[in-house]
């Protein structure tokens, strides 16, 4: 199995944002509000962290040598846009190259709703590739 230390660091700052950021309020939309101005009320937040090391051979973070991480969660190999989090839930768009659900093979695009406290995988929505023709639908893209 290969390593992939960006695949890791996606879902590290996934967690560290998301958690950081939901501990004042929800951050379930572009923008926070539907103001959109970037702006948290949070205070506090932390300003480093250290994402783990791999366990012996495999794929799986070692959390006891993490620092200011509530927890991981393995995404795809490419992962775009933000990470919602609101009513207690992450979710984040990835592909499909760590798939969770043995009916949906190949290239997907997923939507992984995450338990924000403890990263506990819940559902996950599976997207097809669109077919060919006039819109390209980049391989192994993923869903942003």
């Amino acid at each position: 199995m290969r390593k992939n230390p960006a695949r890791w660091l996606a879902a590290v700052a996934t967690v560290l944002l998301g958690t950081a950021i939901a501990r004042a309020a929800d951050w379930p939309t572009w923008g926070r509000t539907m103001e959109r101005n970037m702006v948290s009320p949070e205070t506090g937040i932390i300003d480093d962290f250290v994402p783990g090391r791999f366990k012996g051979n495999t794929e799986e973070i070692d959390t006891a040598t993490t620092r200011n991480v509530k927890w991981v969660a393995k995404l795809g190999s490419q992962t775009y846009g933000n990470v919602t989090v609101a009513n207690g839930r992450v979710l984040i768009g990835t592909n499909n190259e760590s798939p969770r659900d043995p009916k949906n093979v190949g290239d997907r695009g997923i939507l992984l709703c995450l338990d924000e406290k403890t990263g506990k995988f819940l559902w996950q929505l599976a997207v097809p590739k669109l077919g060919t023709g006039k819109v390209s639908d980049w391989e192994y893209l993923g869903l942003c």
